[in-house]
């Protein structure tokens, strides 16, 4: 009996021991766990001091531009992998010009490599990868151009499969990037995506024709701080809403606008018609409805090419058209309620070589004054209501023209063509515009 009652009690001591064990492990393990939750909260996020040396550098600039910093703290971030890819290829051996070139130029990849869209659900990668995220100078990728003093002033991307958008750390390039080309893209873009556009003042040349670009608002005004803009191209986007008149009092250095195939609405800006420096402007194919007043500023002397069709164009052709002595193109089709003469004064315009009226409301005879356009190639001013004949010095030229898309086409049961017409009563189909300036790119 005794010693039965003793082996019980020394099981039961055995058991009680071994349960103090298993707590004490327990809760050593949860300290040890607790201890590491709160290294990592006093060290931020386990990162090295180099490491975060470098992130704080980054943050300072980017909040120094105006541009948030919170992608730096975002392991999902583009910002995130392109602050580590910077971090783990030599980035602790570049001045800090260079750091944050760097940096912009790989937020700049990640940002638009392979990003799924509204529009691109499966994006395809960029098309042309030369060098980039390589130790390569950042001046030797593909589509980056620099300076004499290697800071980048270019960015040549168009035709590239860009998805995603052009991120806001492009504002770390702000100093010296003067043209941003990303045309005949897969970017979507809202409005306030724009808003780096508000630190770019050294801008010259913005191309971003031919993507996803989505505004409710026409341009977005953000470009008004780009004052030295000569170029801007948003032709073939989603843009929506009216043209805002003051941007373009702001942009008063503009050479070449283009806003073609969109969907703006709402009157043409009057200030448009003061850009005394502009050399191309394409409207076509929006739901514009405005008049030609823009054109008796007496401004525009160095307008090349002025495309306005497929909008509702009210009114008249003023006689101030005449002023315009620089146009060698001129294109105002399927204007629905243009209507009144040719003016006479067109034929002041003699180096005018393209000549597109069809399809309005236009009346009475074709002037003889157009005889003096002697370096005219096509005029086309078929379905208008007009009479009477082309002049036979008009048939001379075009017939005689070295142009293999030389046209004359009327409504030759209402005109007398003296059998030189190319074609009666069919709008032909207009080519690309070839003949430019010798001193400015088209």
């Amino acid at each position: 009996m005794h010693r039965s009652s003793m082996g019980s009690s020394g099981r039961f001591s055995c058991s009680r021991r071994n349960r103090f064990i298993i707590v004490g492990v327990v809760s050593l393990l949860v300290i040890i766990a607790i201890g590491a939750i709160i290294g990592v909260a006093v060290s931020g996020d386990g990162l090295s001091p180099e490491m975060r040396a470098m992130r704080q550098e980054l943050s300072k600039a980017l909040k120094s531009a105006g541009a948030p910093d919170n992608g730096l703290f975002d392991q999902n971030s583009y910002q995130w992998d392109a602050f580590v890819w910077v971090f783990e290829n030599n980035g602790q051996s570049y001045s800090r010009s260079q750091l944050l070139q760097r940096f912009a130029l790989a937020c700049f990849y990640y940002s638009t490599n392979k990003v799924t869209n509204l529009y691109t659900p499966t994006p395809p990668g960029w098309r042309m990868k030369g060098n980039w995220m390589t130790l390569d100078e950042e001046c030797d990728w593909s589509g980056i151009e620099c300076n004499a003093g290697g800071k980048v002033n270019q960015i040549q991307m168009g035709g590239n499969y860009l998805t995603g958008k052009v991120p806001m750390e492009i504002v770390l390039l702000r100093e010296h990037l003067n043209t941003l080309n990303v045309t005949t893209n897969l970017l979507y873009m809202e409005y306030d995506d724009m808003a780096f556009f508000e630190q770019m003042t050294k801008l010259e040349h913005v191309v971003l024709d031919d993507n996803y670009i989505h505004t409710d608002d026409g341009v977005p005004t953000y470009l008004g701080a780009c004052t030295d803009l000569k170029t801007l191209r948003m032709s073939y986007n989603l843009l929506y809403g009216a043209l805002d008149n003051d941007l373009f009092h702001k942009l008063s250095n503009l050479e070449h606008l283009e806003v073609e195939s969109n969907f703006l609405t709402g009157a043409m800006p009057n200030s448009i018609g003061k850009l005394k420096n502009l050399v191309y402007l394409y409207m076509r194919r929006n739901s514009m409805s405005f008049n030609l007043n823009f054109l008796k500023s007496g401004k525009l002397h160095n307008l090349f090419a002025l495309w306005l069709d497929a909008n509702d164009i009210e009114g008249t052709i003023p006689t101030e058209v005449g002023q315009l002595t620089g146009l060698a193109s001129l294109s105002i089709t399927n204007g629905t309620s243009l209507g009144g003469p040719i003016p006479t004064e067109l034929g002041m315009l003699t180096d005018l070589r393209r000549l597109w009226l069809y399809n309005n409301k236009l009346t009475g005879a074709i002037p003889t004054e157009l005889s003096e356009l002697s370096k005219l190639e096509v005029f086309e001013l078929q379905n208008n209501d007009l009479i009477g004949e082309v002049p036979t010095q008009v048939c001379t030229t075009i017939h005689f023209a070295d142009y293999v898309h030389k046209a004359l086409i009327a409504d030759c049961n209402e005109v007398e063509c003296a059998n030189c017409c190319t074609k009666c009563g069919e709008a032909g189909v207009k080519p690309t515009e070839t003949s430019t300036p010798n001193n400015v790119s088209p």
